[in-house]
C-alpha cells in the first residue's frame, strides 16, 4: 500500500503501527528510496474495533504513527494528543 502511494506521488499520510516499520529488506529500500516524514505520537491511538459500534479500544496493544509525504514541515515531527 506504501509503495503505490510513494508511486502516485501525491500528499499522503497514513496511520501505521510502527511494530515491524522498517524490518524488511523491501521496506527499508521503498523508505531509503522514497522522501517521508514521521509523525510521532505521545499516546498510543485507541481504534474502534467495531465501527457500528464506535467504542475505541481502551488498552491499544501497539503504537502508531503517521507515515507522511510531503505533508509535514520537518523529517520528523512530534506531537501530543489527548486521551479521552
Amino acid at each position: 500500500m506504501l509503495q503505490r502511494l510513494f508511486q502516485i506521488d501525491k500528499p499522503f499520510a497514513m496511520l501505521v503501527g510502527v511494530v515491524g516499520l522498517f524490518e524488511s529488506q523491501e521496506r527499508f529500500e521503498m523508505f531509503r528510496d522514497n522522501p517521508f516524514e514521521i509523525m510521532y505520537l505521545n499516546r498510543r491511538v485507541a481504534y474502534f474495533k467495531d465501527y457500528a459500534e464506535q467504542k475505541p479500544s481502551l488498552n491499544p496493544p501497539f503504537s502508531s504513527v503517521y507515515v507522511c509525504h510531503n505533508m509535514l514541515p520537518e523529517r520528523i515531527v512530534f506531537e501530543e494528543i489527548e486521551k479521552r
